[in-house]
């Protein structure tokens, strides 16, 4: 997140700028300042009176940043990371798969969410043309399983970023939801061919035995939760965006 995300500290960091300015040379009183006595403004730089509207200026906006913008600042940042992390532990256990990934410590989550676009979407492909394994889809059911419960209690910290960071975050929460859900339907004794090699389901729903008609249902699970991950990512760009235009 940005300092100057909106309109309004915008134009408070530019009266700041011009302030300090005006402050600056009001006390330098250089030569040629000195040369300006003879008309309005040499008199305005040089007044008493300019020193102390711009110089509180200049100590009221540097009182601003430092007591109510960078707490701001750092409690959304701080924010955001546990959000992040959250997220981070399921999709971290399709890339790196870890039998254990659902007891790992979310302060011990290594994968990085704001980078991972590229590599969701490069997944997204693989996914849809069974160029994947299934442990990768089972491990990411079976974190999504254990971690829906934390997802449904960070929502409270989602709607203090925002409402719209709040919506993104109910998105989420139930997509990780839907691919926790799977964990119920799995199947005892799985066709093995079809587990061992995705690409060799069969592509017409009608015709699918039961470990097909699962792995189809995991398959798409991830992938929504997987899209879902990159809208959330996005948000923070749309966000800074409309707040320009505030």
């Amino acid at each position: 997140m940005s300092l100057f995300k909106n309109k309004t500290n915008q134009l408070a960091f530019i009266l700041f700028i011009l302030s300090f300015i005006i402050f600056f040379f009001s006390l330098l009183e250089l030569p040629i300042i000195k040369s300006f006595d003879i008309v309005l403004l040499g008199s305005f730089l040089k007044s008493d009176g300019i020193q102390t509207i711009f110089g509180g200026i200049v100590s009221a906006y540097i009182f601003y940043i430092f007591i109510e913008i960078m707490p701001i600042y750092e409690r959304e940042r701080k924010t955001l990371e546990v959000l992040d992390q959250a997220i981070a532990s399921i999709a971290e256990v399709f890339f790196s798969p870890n039998i254990f990934q659902h007891e790992k410590s979310i302060r011990h989550i290594k994968f990085e969410i704001k980078a991972s676009n590229e590599k969701l979407k490069d997944s997204i492909e693989n996914i849809k043309s069974g160029n994947i394994n299934f442990l990768q889809l089972k491990l990411a059911m079976q974190t999504a399983h254990s971690r829906y419960p934390n997802f449904q209690n960070l929502l409270v910290l989602a709607v203090t970023l925002s409402p719209q960071n709040a919506l993104y975050w109910l998105d989420l929460t139930d997509k990780v939801r839907l691919l926790a859900d799977e964990y119920d339907n799995q199947i005892i004794e799985p066709d093995m061919n079809i587990l061992n090699d995705l690409q060799k389901m069969n592509t017409n729903v009608a015709e699918m035995n039961s470990t097909e008609l699962f792995c189809s249902d995991l398959k798409l699970r991830v992938i929504e939760f997987f899209e879902s991950i990159i809208d959330w990512n996005g948000l923070e760009k749309n966000r800074d965006r409309l707040n320009l235009n505030e």
